[in-house]
């Protein structure tokens, strides 16, 4: 399968936590950059800091059973860019009763543009028992707390400078526009997404969390 068509200067972060070291979650955001073209090891030290990032800011919020254990970050600015890795354990820091693993707080992103679909989104293993409302809402309270502690995550990740590059703004990345019907030999319609020849990039403007409590399904044993 041939690569995905670059967006240019963009980098792909992807954190993964585990709870117990037994089921792996992961989400990714997106950040444009400027200044040259990052090496793995420019990006192993930006993943790195990313990773203690999310230890002052994002740990507090989080089940103290639930350790971020893996960053990725991947140069996104040809389809040979390079790719720095941390691996390590930091913990959460919340102490009461768990949620199912699948709960999660959504980070949903607005852009100036709309479109069919939805909201980009970024999904955080975080949150307890004693966080919740409703069995569907986490309290006013959370929302503020976990937006409070989103924000500072990304505005610590943005003003870290490494290697001579600069990192702008969290974006959006749409690689795929519309769909082409495509007929199965059954007679069946299925509709397959159209690649856009150019990837569009959107900067975020904002973020809000959800007072619904979201599902994270995509979990990994590992």
């Amino acid at each position: 399968m041939p690569p995905l068509p670059t967006p240019g200067d963009v980098l792909r972060v992807q954190f993964y936590s585990t709870d117990d070291a037994s089921r792996q979650a992961g989400s990714r955001f997106f950040v444009n950059y400027t200044g040259g073209t990052p090496g793995s090891g420019t990006l192993t030290t930006l993943a790195s800091s990313i990773a203690s990032e999310w230890a002052t800011n994002i740990a507090p919020i989080v089940h103290s059973n639930e350790d971020l254990v893996k960053v990725v970050i991947t140069d996104l600015s040809s389809d040979t860019g390079a790719e720095g890795v941390w691996d390590g354990s930091h913990a959460g820091g919340l102490g009461g009763p768990e949620l199912i693993a699948s709960a999660c707080v959504v980070v949903d992103h607005q852009i100036l543009r709309r479109y069919r679909g939805g909201h980009p989104r970024t999904y955080l293993r975080a949150g307890d028992a004693t966080k919740l409302a409703t069995m569907n809402e986490w309290t006013t309270a959370f929302q503020t707390v976990a937006l409070a502690a989103w924000e500072a995550w990304i505005a610590a990740v943005l003003a870290t400078t490494v290697g001579g590059i600069t990192l702008n703004n969290i974006v959006n990345v749409s690689w795929y526009s519309g769909n082409t019907v495509f007929m199965t030999p059954s007679g069946r319609a299925r509709n397959i997404p159209k690649l856009r020849v150019t990837p569009l990039v959107d900067e975020v403007q904002s973020s809000t969390v959800l007072l619904k409590v979201g599902s994270q399904r995509r979990r990994l044993d590992i």
